[in-house]
């Protein structure tokens, strides 16, 4: 009786800490909300995938290295009612994405668009909801 009721107990907290850790997953404490960062490279990868759409992206820096990039979007679901499908993107395309940066100073965008190169924006459409 006692295993009983402290499994119930553990399944009852687990279910009340869940929605605390999904909402701290998907805030934006991790990066840097007060100024937009611009990058512009090639697309070695893209994921139109659950929970979150992700570019790779190689940018060159002012000498010349190779720097890889990471943007991470919306959830499909909200990205395709902005125009992104799942051909959006492949890999060699040149693009530019706008969005801000980690905090702890890894090369990763919380994206906010991206820009194709015939000028088309593919925008995120955050709205709060991540």
């Amino acid at each position: 009786m006692k295993s009983t009721r402290f499994v119930l107990l553990a399944v009852a907290a687990a279910v009340l800490a869940a929605p605390a850790t999904i909402l701290a997953h998907h805030g934006s404490a991790a990066y840097d909300m007060t100024k937009l960062v611009t990058v512009q490279g090639t697309v070695t990868g893209y994921e139109f995938v659950q929970p979150h759409v992700l570019v790779y992206l190689d940018v060159k820096d002012n000498n010349g290295n190779i720097e890889k990039w990471l943007g991470e979007s919306n959830t499909p679901n909200i990205v395709a009612r902005s125009g992104w499908t799942r051909n959006s993107l492949k890999p060699g395309d040149q693009i530019t994405m706008v969005g801000y940066r980690a905090k702890n100073g890894a090369r990763d965008l919380r994206l906010e668009k991206v820009i194709l190169s015939n000028g088309q924006e593919l925008n995120s459409h955050w709205g709060g909801v991540y």
